[in-house]
């Protein structure tokens, strides 16, 4: 399935190309490597983090919708995922920079897990 994107978008991030395959688990900018965010990122920051970072919203928030979902001791659990956005983003490129040979999403993992765990009211 084609998504549609902003023609800014496309133009900014010209420079990363579709993970999309028939039989793939995932697409879009969390399929790459820490190695490849952490290039694109030092050709264009803005743009770059732009994309993954919202990319990296998403799978947070399906995460939590999962867990949200699930009772966990007899409670429904979630991770906060308020907090200063621009923490959020460094965290990740910390991580990145430290693994640039692990999947994108293992840094979005370590994000959530850093977040708040609360009750659902």
């Amino acid at each position: 399935m084609k998504k549609t994107w902003p023609v800014g978008v496309i133009l900014a991030t010209a420079t990363i190309s579709s993970a999309c395959h028939a039989d793939a688990i995932m697409s879009g900018a969390g399929a790459f490597t820490c190695g490849k965010f952490a290039s694109e990122y030092a050709k264009n920051p803005e743009q770059v983090e732009g994309l993954y970072f919202a990319w990296a919203q998403g799978f947070m928030s399906g995460l939590n919708l999962d867990l949200a979902a699930g009772v966990v001791n007899g409670k429904k659990e979630f991770r906060d995922l308020e907090g200063p956005i621009e923490n959020q983003k460094s965290r990740m490129r910390i991580y990145c920079n430290a693994h640039p040979l692990a999947p994108f999403t293992e840094a979005i993992f370590d994000l959530i897990k850093s977040q708040p765990l609360k009750n659902m009211p």
